[in-house]
């Protein structure tokens, strides 16, 4: 979901918490790192000042926008300075060119939304607007009748195939406001949460497809993310897949 210039990261997964405020001076413990040994030898001030720092996260990540605008690389690298790797692998990455990163909101969606963003910001900077329009078009025109021939009701997904396809077509024929699709107007759209989510919606529906499509290539790898056990392509897909705000990396996969 990454364009060249730009790194794209959501919060589903590790997020680096923002510096407590009442309690800034105290040693804040790195959710990342704890395990359940480490949960019980935590001190009862170090307990509460856990508990402040999660609620803290969790009142942070309710005004963050669905997606912001680039940041630079430097603010993540800061966030996350006390993991030598992680800020040597950015370095690497300025090294190739990416200039920023956005970040999405982890509410459960930010892969489905990462990666829909990504995909229209690439036809917005191609060289040949209206070549990869036309591609963009011609695919979701497939994916349109792929979601149909798996069983789903045309009713449940076409408003949500419009929503995306408009959002697609504006990049070279202007809204009925006379707008050409540019970089603003697509953040706008994807913060947007009727746009956002209609987009979203449309994206799991194409991923349970696929899982429902080839049922033999991934029925052995499906289990239950949190307890771990089998579970059919359809059940996975019904409480795991289509529903909104749940974490596409919570899905676990068996490795070969």
């Amino acid at each position: 979901t990454r364009t060249k210039g730009q790194s794209s990261e959501g919060n589903d997964g590790a997020t680096t918490p923002t510096q407590s405020k009442t309690l800034e001076h105290a040693q804040r413990p790195n959710l990342g790192r704890l395990n359940q040994s480490d949960l019980g030898s935590l001190t009862p001030e170090q307990i509460a000042q856990l508990q402040a720092n999660m609620l803290e996260d969790i009142q942070d990540s309710d005004s963050r926008p669905l997606v912001s605008s680039v940041q630079p690389m430097e603010t993540l690298m800061n966030e996350y300075s006390d993991n030598p790797n992680f800020v040597r692998k950015m370095e690497w990455l300025k090294k190739q060119g990416w200039l920023g990163v956005r970040r999405t909101k982890g509410d459960g969606d930010c892969f489905y939304r990462s990666f829909a963003f990504a995909w229209v910001e690439r036809i917005l900077r191609a060289k040949d607007q209206e070549l990869a329009v036309g591609a963009g078009i011609s695919t979701l025109h497939t994916t349109f009748q792929g979601l149909g021939a798996v069983g789903f009701e045309t009713t449940l997904f076409v408003d949500f195939y419009d929503c995306l396809r408009s959002l697609v077509e504006q990049v070279i024929t202007p809204d009925p406001n006379g707008q050409l699709l540019n970089a603003s107007l697509l953040l706008e759209a994807f913060t947007s949460p009727e746009t956002s989510n209609s987009i979203v919606s449309y994206v799991r529906l194409l991923t349970s497809a696929e899982l429902r499509t080839n049922q033999d290539e991934y029925a052995a790898f499906v289990v239950h993310p949190e307890t771990q056990e089998s579970m059919s392509i359809i059940a996975f897909c019904n409480y795991f897949v289509e529903g909104m705000g749940k974490e596409a990396g919570g899905y676990s996969f068996r490795h070969r």
